[in-house]
């Protein structure tokens, strides 16, 4: 069967016959259970004082008392009652059928109570003597009410017996299906989610890929698509990989040759010369970066990670980036920078504050400065630590704001080549903020410039830090 939809209808219809079959055999269980031996029982002990009673009140008032008695019964069962004289004979207006005559003779023979041979019909019969002395056969006969079902023709306690076990099998069942049907739908999305979230080994188990059904061809093609997905993005890893090493080795040689060439060159040779040592320190900025950037996407888990403080890393990274700022007529500026100790890799958290700082240097008009403002926060139950860098330049348009974090992408209006940048360095700094679990964001300010925002999860040693500043003001106000 390869269509999970006949699946579900064979499956569905085998629960129904469960269902129906489970019904009968407790119906046939408990048949003999409100058919057998304790009605008779009851009626041993109930019928001999009804009979006398029965009898007494047809001699003081005649055949008309018996019609009160004759059809009783509005529930499951429809009673019938006979008197008969000694003889055989019906004193009431129902006539009696030739099994209660039977069974009234053996009553006057035996002297007590009879039941019908048929253990499925509920007759029974006694001999009783009235008060003129005279002898009578009191026969009563139980039969289902045909308004009401033959299957609530038991005990309420037999029909709870019933319904229960009915709804247990059904129950198991369904149960049992739902679990078939829905677990394989759990394993793929979780596979996807662990695909989507960067986990490249993510793979659906092989007892999903073994069924023969749309689901199982589904595990098939999404292995495949994850094998196939796996190995490309591999190869361009090693691709650029290999190349940036590649490009390490004419790198230097071209270095070499060009200061060799300089010893004998003349003014307007040496600024040729200048353009060509700019162009290849660049270039070898970009293999650096590309080979940074690869084994960071190669990384899956932090190395050599240890308690950092954030406050004293940004400061470093300003007073360092400051020097070139002023050189092009700009400056860095800390606003704030609270005490936030991180467990992290220092010198990646390094590599994404000069990446943010240099970012903004760059693309900042002269005159102006790069802020920075660091910040512990309490959000979503937890702390962290939330780093602002904001440049007064020309913004990025709303529609790239997600796309610079891409590597090589560039905006070609205003953030360009000319700027000397390589177009990796917010790559670089978004892979070593999602290693350290944080986030990374940007977006244009009202005045103008853009503004990058870093938050970051705290240690939980972090929560405990009552040094200078109350921390308790860093909760929200209600």
């Amino acid at each position: 069967m390869r269509f999970i939809y006949l699946k579900i209808f064979v499956w569905f219809w085998i629960a129904m016959i469960a269902v129906g079959v489970t019904l009968g055999f407790v119906v046939a269980k408990t048949e003999d259970q409100s058919q057998g031996s304790p009605w008779r029982q009851d009626l041993a002990t109930l019928l001999p004082p009804q009979a006398e009673r029965i009898v007494e009140v047809f001699e003081q008032r005649g055949s008309e008392a018996l019609r009160q008695y004759e059809k009783k019964g509005t529930g499951p069962f429809r009673i019938q009652v006979h008197l008969l004289n000694d003889q055989g004979e019906d004193l009431g207006e129902d006539p009696s059928s030739p099994e209660i005559k039977e069974l009234a003779r053996r009553a006057r023979q035996s002297g007590k109570v009879e039941f019908a041979d048929d253990r499925k019909n509920h007759e029974a019969a006694v001999g009783v003597a009235g008060p003129s002395g005279r002898r009578y056969v009191y026969a009563l006969a139980i039969s289902p009410n045909l308004s009401v079902p033959p299957v609530l023709n038991a005990r309420p306690r037999t029909q709870i017996i019933r319904i229960l076990a009915v709804l247990g099998a059904g129950g198991f069942v369904c149960f049992w299906l739902a679990r078939y049907i829905s677990s394989p739908v759990g394993e793929l999305r979780a596979a996807t989610r662990a695909l989507a979230g960067g986990n490249l080994g993510a793979r659906i188990a092989p007892s999903v890929c073994r069924r023969s059904d749309e689901l199982g061809d589904l595990g098939i093609d999404f292995n495949a698509m994850a094998e196939r997905t796996q190995s490309l993005l591999e190869s361009q890893r090693r691709l650029l990989r290999d190349i940036s090493h590649e490009l390490r080795s004419p790198l230097a040689r071209l270095r070499v040759a060009l200061d060799l060439a300089k010893e004998g060159a003349d003014l307007s040779s040496l600024r040729a010369h200048r353009r060509i040592e700019l162009e290849a320190e660049k270039l070898n900025d970009m293999v650096g970066n590309l080979l940074r950037l690869s084994r960071l996407e190669a990384l899956a888990d932090l190395p050599d990670k240890s308690q950092i403080d954030l406050a004293q890393l940004v400061h470093q990274a300003a007073d360092e980036a400051a020097l070139e700022a002023v050189q092009n007529g700009r400056s860095v500026k800390v606003l704030q920078a609270d005490s936030c100790m991180i467990l992290g890799n220092e010198h990646l958290l390094h590599s994404v504050l000069e990446n943010l700082i240099r970012n903004a240097i760059r693309y900042t008009p002269e005159g102006t400065a790069v802020e920075l403002d660091l910040s512990r926060q309490f959000s979503a139950g937890a702390w962290q630590a939330v780093l602002f860098v904001s440049d007064c330049g020309p913004g990025v348009p709303p529609a790239h704001l997600t796309d610079i974090f891409e590597a090589f992408f560039r905006v070609e209006d205003s953030r360009n080549r000319e700027t000397g940048g390589t177009g990796l360095g917010l790559s670089i700094a978004q892979r070593a903020v999602h290693l350290h679990g944080g986030t990374i964001r940007a977006m244009n300010m009202a005045q103008g410039g853009l503004l990058i925002e870093v938050r970051l999860p705290l240690g939980k040693a972090h929560e405990f830090n009552f040094e200078s500043q109350n921390p308790f003001q860093q909760f929200p106000t209600f």
